[in-house]
């Protein structure tokens, strides 16, 4: 049917987006995604009989250019180690 829903990363709870309330299709606990996410990693590794690349973070041209007209903050939220969300220009950083 296609009408799961959507699951949220933990700090989206925190943060009190999209499906983060208990319903019926957004029951799931607030760590469901990242151990979601894991679980199929470690499938998709033994499946293919090879590890996982590393993660590389990826400053993009529509990045660069937000970075080079010197924003007084930039939240690209990659950098959210819950309960701070990193400001990429060093001047703020936001606590959830």
């Amino acid at each position: 049917m296609g009408a799961e829903g959507y699951i949220p990363p933990p700090e989206q709870h925190a943060l009190g987006g999209y499906t983060t309330w208990a319903a019926r299709t957004a029951g799931l606990e607030i760590n469901a995604e990242p151990r979601i996410v894991e679980s199929l990693l470690k499938l998709l590794e033994e499946v293919s009989d090879r590890p996982r690349r590393a993660l590389k973070e990826i400053h993009g041209p529509y990045a660069q250019s937000i970075q080079k007209s010197n924003p007084m903050a930039y939240w690209r939220l990659e950098e959210m180690s819950m309960p701070v969300a990193h400001d990429i220009t060093g001047r703020y950083n936001a606590q959830f």
